[in-house]
């Protein structure tokens, strides 16, 4: 492990809120911070995640890369959160 690591969260839907993003990742270890944006390019959700331990984000980015989320297909990656700020207006 290499201390905390991120993930950006793309294609969330119109009703995604903060509590159920967090909740939704957080089966995958401690979150020490969550946030949910809008994309700047396009208006759509996207969410940042970031975990205490590197094991942690790259368990998520496996088991919730391409999954479903209130009927909306996400993708997940890897993320420093500096690349979330520069996409997203913050909600």
């Amino acid at each position: 492990d290499f201390g905390p690591l991120g993930c950006v969260v793309d294609g969330l839907g119109s009703g995604a809120t903060a509590e159920s993003f967090t909740r939704a990742f957080s089966q995958f270890g401690d979150v020490i911070h969550a946030r949910i944006g809008r994309d700047a390019g396009c208006g759509k959700k996207l969410g940042m995640v970031v975990y205490e331990d590197e094991r942690s984000a790259r368990e998520a980015i496996e088991k919730m890369n391409g999954k479903e989320i209130d009927g909306y297909r996400i993708t997940v990656k890897e993320s420093r959160y500096s690349q979330f700020r520069r996409r997203a207006v913050v909600e």
